[in-house]
């Protein structure tokens, strides 16, 4: 019954873990002012503090016999540090909006939206890497297993999935987002009971054998670097291209997160039932190959899924269940097999660092520093100077680049690799995502960190503005009933002095202002 007891805690750290993910992403746009900024930001403050935590702890938490305790100490500050932030992120926020402005310039708007995640979170994060060696250790104690990093990843990360799928489509709507917080906070409160508990067990039973296994290898630490890097650079680019087919809410985010942690817990736990017949490096190698063969997939089909999607909804029907079913449907497509191959070159590379001092949780702070790296690195640079296609190659390169040997192998499935990555570059054309009517051609596009822009020219002449691929945002034909916009609300008003506008769009209705000699406008809600 131990063992079990503690794989359902494992589960539930897991579960408030990305449920705390979701919620302050959430909560942090109110200062940040736009949700796709957020997003990167959490994700890059999450992962930093894990890191940070991860490897400051690995040591004392690896070297102490009383694990249980450890666990417990770091749900509790988890816990505590969440109920503060209930208090604490309303006031900073207001404070942030003030730093960053009404036209801040990107450098300040970035510093500002990426520092500021990462401080206030700190606290909690820190904790939240300290219990990966902390379960390592409190679960060899109690049943001497001495390879059990996949299984406890895996664990932890299925936890995740559920997390965010019972945060964003059940407690957020329902309950709002203080009551979510308590309920989270009442979820690290029975992680801190339970080891308490289990710990008396453990420490009536004698002290921990001696891990097995050998130190840190710093070649083993570059490639868990690299795969960190990598696969959350994947996550970013395809939730970027999926949000131009998908219906871009908050619950296709939160589908596609859930599928690519699922896939990640599948792949780990997969890993830890066969992990005895993968030797070191062989191993290594073919499960580099295979995530870099998968990726290629997934961005081969990205072609097909506008069509894939609208088959999807035909058969789900219509309503947002319906929709969320469709998206779900479509993200297993996508991320499934990436994600698990990745989930077990992790616990793969994880468990090769297991030494008598740690060791798993300098692994998780080398693949989640490369993770944290990712959003600015692929999210903000590479996106908006490569292209989305350029960009996406790059990962499944990675993989290929972190292999241990070039051996006659290895090298042919590489270079057989490099020539579909080829073909597909050059079968994509230059703008792959963008689905054009009959008759209309594309005047000109740019990929921006925020959106996707195009100028589409229809069988008319008339040129429109398309943002994502879905949002149509006026253009020449509706050039006087956009203007007009503006001139309703200002002939009506006595005597106008200011205006604010919110989303430019074409800019025809804001410019309209200007007819208005004694108005001061303002507009806001530019597309970079």
């Amino acid at each position: 019954m131990t063992p079990f007891a503690l794989y359902i805690l494992f589960f539930l750290s897991g579960v408030s873990g990305l449920g705390y993910e979701i919620l302050w992403t959430r909560m942090l746009s109110v200062g940040l002012g736009h949700e796709i900024v957020s997003v990167l930001a959490v994700v890059s403050a999450f992962f930093s503090g894990i890191a940070l935590g991860a490897w400051l702890l690995d040591r004392p938490v690896s070297r102490s016999n009383t694990p249980g305790r450890w666990f417990a100490l770091l749900e509790a500050a988890i816990g505590l540090w969440a109920l503060a932030l209930l208090f604490i992120l309303p006031e900073l926020n207001t404070v942030v909006s003030g730093w960053i402005g009404v036209d801040p310039t990107p450098a300040r708007h970035w510093v500002v939206s990426f520092c500021y995640p990462f401080s206030v979170l700190l606290p909690a994060t820190m904790a939240m890497g300290g219990t990966l060696p902390a379960m390592d250790r409190f679960a060899e104690q109690h049943n001497g297993e001495r390879q059990s990093v996949g299984g406890l990843y895996s664990t932890n990360t299925f936890g995740a999935a559920a997390g965010t799928l019972a945060v964003t489509f059940l407690l957020l709507p329902q309950l709002g987002m203080n009551r979510t917080s308590l309920i989270l906070v009442s979820v690290n409160t029975i992680c801190t009971v339970g080891a308490l508990l289990l710990a008396r067990v453990s420490t009536a039973s004698g002290k921990p054998k001696e891990l097995p296994g050998r130190a840190g290898i710093p070649r083993r630490g570059m490639l868990l670097l690299m795969t960190g890097l990598a696969g959350i650079g994947f996550e970013v680019l395809m939730v970027r291209v999926l949000s131009q087919v998908f219906e871009n809410t908050v619950f296709s985010f939160a589908s596609m997160l859930m599928v690519f942690l699922f896939g990640t817990a599948a792949g780990a736990a997969v890993y830890q039932k066969h992990r005895r017949s993968l030797s070191p490096d062989g191993g290594l190698s073919c499960l580099l190959l295979a995530s870099a063969f998968f990726c290629l997939a997934s961005i081969f089909l990205l072609q097909y899924a506008e069509p894939l999607f609208h088959a999807l909804q035909e058969i789900f029907g219509d309503g947002m269940h319906a929709a969320v079913l469709a998206e779900l449907s479509l993200a297993l497509l996508f991320f499934l097999l990436p994600t698990a191959s990745m989930g077990a070159t992790f616990s793969h590379l994880a468990q090769s660092l297991r030494g008598p001092e740690g060791g798993v949780g300098r692994a998780l702070c080398l693949n989640t520093l490369g993770g944290a790296f990712a959003p600015a690195l692929f999210g903000v640079l590479l996106l908006s100077r490569l292209g989305i296609t350029h960009a996406l190659v790059l990962i499944p390169a990675a993989y290929v680049l972190c292999l241990p040997h070039f051996r006659r192998g290895t090298a042919a499935i590489s270079a057989l690799l490099a020539g579909l990555a080829v073909l597909i570059v050059q079968h994509a054309g230059p703008h792959p995502f963008v689905s054009l009517g009959e008759g209309e051609m594309m005047v000109h596009h740019r990929e921006g960190v925020m959106a996707s822009v195009s100028v589409v020219k229809d069988r008319q002449g008339g040129l429109h503005l398309k943002v994502n691929n879905r949002y149509q945002m006026g253009g020449s034909t509706s050039m006087f009933s956009d203007r007009r916009q503006a001139y309703l609300p200002l002939l009506l008003h006595p005597a106008p002095q200011s205006a604010l506008f919110l989303g430019l769009g074409t800019g025809a209705t804001f410019a309209a202002a200007a007819d208005f000699p004694e108005l001061s406008a303002v507009g806001g809600g530019v597309i970079p």
